[in-house]
């Protein structure tokens, strides 16, 4: 992707320097049938007797420059999970056994502790909220695994239901409530 920035780059200015060089050379072009200099009407500008080409690859480079800009540096933001799971059954010795992860998947960081404390840090870009862009939080190993969907449980937060997992939700971070595993059963 980066390179298809720097090529929009390269092809807006090439398009603003072939305008200004047009511009310098100030060739009007004349109306084949009115034999008159080609006026062309501008919004909150007026009316322009001029190289109306030399201004069509000005506008066009220019807007494919701001359009590129604002695609290319969307600030992003870090976002914490934070939460435990139980192991009910207190057979799980190593928690690091298992696999803890989120789908999509954007992690920059991620941690389980010994007592099944769990830390995921992601980047999303600003102005995204964890339940737009997470499916689902999980905690996988050979005997158990648990589920948690971010957008549920802040729908069942706002509904004020007590089954939600989630605890704490502010602008960067989200906390949840012990979670339980389930246990395979062969």
């Amino acid at each position: 992707m980066k390179y298809s920035i720097y090529i929009l780059y390269g092809i807006s200015f090439i398009s603003i320097m072939l305008a200004f060089i047009a511009l310098l050379k100030q060739k009007t072009y004349i109306n084949e049938a009115t034999k008159e200099v080609t006026e062309v009407e501008l919004p909150l500008v007026g009316k322009l007797k001029t190289n109306y080409p030399s201004l069509v690859f000005l506008a066009m480079g220019i807007f494919l420059a701001v359009f590129v800009f604002n695609k290319s540096y969307k600030t992003k933001r870090i976002w914490e999970i934070s939460g435990t799971f139980i192991d009910t059954t207190r057979t799980i010795t190593n928690w690091s056994e298992g696999e803890l992860n989120i789908q999509p998947s954007a992690i920059i960081r991620k941690t389980i502790d010994s007592i099944g404390n769990y830390h995921i840090c992601l980047e999303l870009t600003d102005g995204q909220d964890i339940e737009d862009v997470v499916e689902v939080i999980t905690y996988t190993n050979q005997k158990f695994s648990c589920n948690i969907e971010p957008s549920q449980e802040m729908k069942k937060k706002e509904r004020d239901d007590n089954s939600s997992l989630l605890a704490i939700s502010t602008t960067s971070t989200r906390k949840y409530k012990p979670a339980t595993l389930n246990y395979f059963k062969y």
